[in-house]
């Protein structure tokens, strides 16, 4: 025999009711909640344009005025209102935490503390941009490594200073970098490398201070950088202190801070150092004990000189420098010396003895 057919009573049917209703409700929170959760991850690591504010420059494209909260992967957009983004202004996205940046090939200048104490781990500077800004990237603790296009021309003093693990800079082979400011890569010890561009002529005192990882090109006693085309670029500190002549190599252009680095102070047996013609920048130079000469061509541009009176040692210090009296008075910069008679200046048109 056939089972007969039951239908549900009318009581049951209401009894059913708040339950059907009770799992709909579960259900429809459960796609608000699964909503919220990819609108969070959309936020906090999706690309978007939509966190940037732009502020009209006077010649009517745009620079980034500000990164707003709370979006964490930026792409800055190559235009704004149908004009161009050309800058990004200081203090735009100041300490606040980014994941991620990608920067458009219509910037030109990055401003001072841009993106500093950012979290992004890589950084790609376009071709566009000219100059990078002090304390642009500074303390940015996730970042591993930055690529530079060919256009950058300037970095600031303290650009990338405290990046604790940065492990690589690499700049295009055409890149025209002219100038790396003082400290501009301070503290970043984990820095193991840099090939320079072959237009650098100038880098300021301390650029590499604390780079405990970096590999030098190493030629006689002198450690240096250099760019493809000159290997021995910068003269970044002297191999061993127990050197007694130190002749820097032809080529050399720029010779390191010698307070914070060199290692000259550190040569007691040190006397005589001989600057080639090709240097033009002399960012420090710090007597040892020994030191009587120093031989400085007149092409050098800026000279900075710490020379000590060692009254124990009784010594005097001779600079036979290649120009005039009056370009030595425009070029020189002798400080923190106690007393200064115990140095004489041979220039081409006479002596100049430094007195007290």
């Amino acid at each position: 025999m056939e089972k007969e057919k039951t239908t549900p009573t009318e009581q049951e049917e209401k009894e059913e009711q708040p339950k059907k209703k009770s799992k709909l409700k579960t259900v429809i929170v459960i796609l608000v909640l699964l909503a919220i959760a990819v609108g969070l991850y959309a936020l906090f690591h999706v690309e978007s344009s939509l966190g940037v504010s732009y502020s009209e420059k006077p010649d009517g494209t745009y620079e980034v005025s500000a990164i707003k909260k709370p979006f964490k992967a930026i792409v800055i957009p190559a235009t704004h209102n149908g004009k161009p983004v050309t800058g990004i202004s200081a203090k735009a996205a100041l300490g606040y935490g980014l994941a991620s940046i990608t920067i458009p090939d219509s910037v030109t200048t990055i401003g001072e503390h841009a993106f500093e104490g950012n979290d992004f781990s890589e950084l790609v500077i376009p071709d566009s941009v000219t100059s990078i800004g002090y304390y642009a990237f500074a303390g940015c603790n996730h970042l591993t490594t930055v690529e530079i296009g060919k256009g950058l021309k300037t970095i600031e003093y303290n650009a990338f200073a405290g990046c604790d693990i940065l492990t690589s800079v690499v700049f295009a082979d055409d890149c025209a970098l002219e100038t790396i400011g003082s400290e501009a890569f301070i503290k970043c010890p984990k820095l193991a490398a840099i090939k320079l561009p072959n237009g650098v002529t100038d880098i300021g005192d301390c650029a590499f201070f604390e780079c405990e990882s970096l590999q030098y090109n190493e030629y006689d006693n002198g450690l240096y950088l250099g760019s493809a085309q000159n290997p021995n670029l910068y003269f970044a500190k002297v191999k061993d202190t127990d050197v007694k002549t130190l002749n820097i190599l032809d080529g050399t252009i720029i010779i390191g801070d010698g307070t914070y680095g060199n290692g000259l102070d550190l040569c007691s047996e040190l006397r005589t150092i001989k600057l080639p013609e090709s240097v033009k920048i002399v960012n420090g130079i710090t007597n040892g004990e020994s030191l009587a000469e120093i031989r400085i061509p007149a092409g050098v541009t800026r000279l900075g000189l710490t020379l000590d009176y060692l009254a124990e040692q009784k010594t005097s210090i001779d600079i036979y420098y290649d120009g005039t009296k009056e370009q030595w008075a425009k070029l020189s910069s002798i400080g923190k010396s106690t007393k200064e008679w115990f140095i004489t200046i041979h220039c081409k048109d006479g002596n100049i003895r430094m007195s007290e």
